[in-house]
C-alpha cells in the first residue's frame, strides 16, 4: 500500500509547480520542504519575463516589487545603451509568489510539509520508492512508500544522488554569484540594468533589478575559475561604484549551473526539475521559468507513472520526447553563453553599441533567435562560433 502516489522534494518553484500537476493529474501528492516555510530563504535575482511566465500563471498583483519595462545596458568604456520593452517583465517578491503557488498546490489536493526533508530513497520491488523523512536535527524515522518521486532540490541535489544519479558540475559550467537586497538606492523602478567588463564581473555580469522606488537586487556572476577573487568581492567592488550608501537588507551566495548538456531527466521512476535538472538559462542565469517548464514535464509524467496510465518504458519514451523539447534551445543558449564569457572588454562595448542598433531598429531583445543571428551578422570572427557550436 502506497502512502503517497507523488512525493515531491522541494518547495521552490520547480517542486511546487511539479506538485501542482501531478495533484490536478490526480495524484495523491505530498511537498516536502526542509526550511521551516514555504520562501523563506529565496536565493534568487527574483527577475522574469512576462511571456515566460504567463504560460503558466496570471501574475497577482501582490506578487509584483516592480513591473519592467526595459533595460540599461552599460560597456566597460562606460557608455550606456537604453532599450525600451513595456510590459516586458517582473521583478517579483520571490517569497510572496512562493506562497501563492503553494496556495495553488493545495487547492490542487496536493499535501505539504515543511521542516521535511528526504534523507534516504529505497526502490520498491514492482516500482516505486520508500522515502525515509528527515528534519533539521537528522532522521525522523518516518517512512513513506510512493509510486514517484520528483526531486527539485536546487543544484546540489541529495536526492538525486540519493538515487543514484550523477550530479556532479564541471568547473566551467558553474557560474558564482554574489547579490545584496539593499535599500536607500538610486533607481528606475521599471528598468533593470545590466553592467558588463572585466574589472566588474570577469566572465559574466553585474544587475541592478529595481524592487521599488529606493529598493533593488544587486548582484555579481562570474565564471567558475575566471577570477583569483570571490564574487561577493566583486559585488562589493561594484557596489562602491554603483550604490554607495546603500544599507544591505539581506545577501546570498551561491552557484547557477549553465551547463551544454542536462543530467537525464527521469532515472528508475526518480524525477528531476528546475536546478535538479540543470534548467536554468545558460547565458543570463534565469531560473524561474525553466523550472516551471521542467517541472510540469515532470509533474505530469510523474503522476502518469504513479497512477498507472502507462507502462514504465512508453513513460520514459514520452517524458523524454517532451523533456527534450523544452531543453531544445539549450545547446544554442550554451554556444551563446561559451562566446560571451571569451569576450574581451573592447567587443563588450562593441556589444553593447550593437544593441542599441538592434534595438533601435523596433526589434524586441526578447527575441532571442532574431538577435543572435544580428549578432552573428555584425560580429562574426566572434559569433560565428554559435553558428558552429550549436550546429545551426
Amino acid at each position: 500500500m502506497r502512502d503517497y502516489d507523488v512525493i515531491v522534494a522541494g518547495g521552490g518553484c520547480a517542486g511546487l509547480w511539479a506538485a501542482i500537476v501531478a495533484a490536478r493529474r490526480g495524484a495523491r501528492t505530498l511537498l516536502l520542504e526542509k526550511e521551516g516555510d514555504i520562501g523563506e530563504k529565496i536565493r534568487c535575482a527574483e527577475g522574469v519575463g512576462t511571456r515566460g511566465i504567463s504560460q503558466f500563471v496570471d501574475i497577482d498583483a501582490g506578487w509584483i516589487a516592480s513591473e519592467v519595462h526595459g533595460g540599461r545596458f552599460f560597456s566597460p568604456d562606460g557608455n550606456c545603451v537604453s532599450a525600451d520593452e513595456p510590459g516586458c517583465g517582473f521583478i517579483l517578491h520571490k517569497d510572496l509568489f512562493l506562497k501563492g503557488l503553494a496556495d495553488m498546490a493545495r487547492e490542487a489536493g496536493a499535501e505539504i510539509r515543511t521542516s521535511s526533508r528526504v534523507v534516504g530513497l529505497k526502490p520498491l520491488d514492482g516500482g516505486g520508492f520508500e522515502v525515509c523523512l528527515g528534519d533539521g536535527r537528522g532522521t525522523s524515522g518516518d517512512k513513506l512508500a510512493c509510486g514517484a518521486v520528483v526531486a527539485a532540490d536546487g543544484i546540489q541535489s541529495g536526492v538525486a544522488r540519493l538515487g543514484g544519479l550523477d550530479t556532479h558540475i564541471p568547473t566551467d559550467e558553474v557560474f558564482i554569484c554574489a547579490q545584496n537586497t539593499v535599500s536607500s538606492v538610486d533607481v528606475d523602478r521599471h528598468m533593470v540594468e545590466f553592467h558588463f567588463g572585466s574589472r566588474i564581473a570577469p566572465g559574466g555580469y553585474a544587475w541592478v533589478f529595481p524592487k521599488g522606488d529606493s529598493m533593488a537586487n544587486v548582484g555579481v556572476g562570474i565564471r567558475s575559475g575566471a577570477a583569483d577573487g570571490r564574487a561577493y568581492d566583486y559585488l562589493g567592488e561594484f557596489m562602491k561604484s554603483r550604490c554607495p550608501g546603500a544599507h544591505i537588507e539581506r545577501s546570498i551566495v551561491g552557484g547557477v549551473p549553465a551547463v551544454r548538456k542536462a543530467p537525464r531527466g527521469l532515472y528508475r521512476g526518480l524525477f528531476l526539475a528546475g536546478d535538479a535538472a540543470r534548467a536554468a538559462d545558460p547565458v543570463s542565469g534565469a531560473g524561474i521559468v525553466p523550472a516551471l517548464e521542467s517541472a510540469a514535464v515532470s509533474g505530469e509524467y510523474a503522476a502518469v507513472l504513479a497512477l498507472g496510465e502507462m507502462p514504465y518504458i512508453d513513460v520514459e519514451r514520452e517524458f523524454k520526447k517532451k523533456y527534450d523539447g523544452v531543453l531544445k534551445w539549450r545547446k544554442l543558449r550554451y554556444a551563446l553563453k561559451k562566446v560571451l564569457t571569451a569576450l574581451t572588454d573592447a567587443e563588450y562595448s562593441r556589444l553593447v553599441g550593437l544593441i542599441d542598433e538592434y534595438s533601435s531598429s523596433g526589434a524586441s531583445l526578447q527575441e532571442s533567435g532574431k538577435l543572435v543571428k544580428f549578432f552573428i551578422k555584425s560580429m562574426p570572427r566572434n559569433f560565428g562560433m554559435v553558428r558552429h557550436l550549436a550546429g545551426i
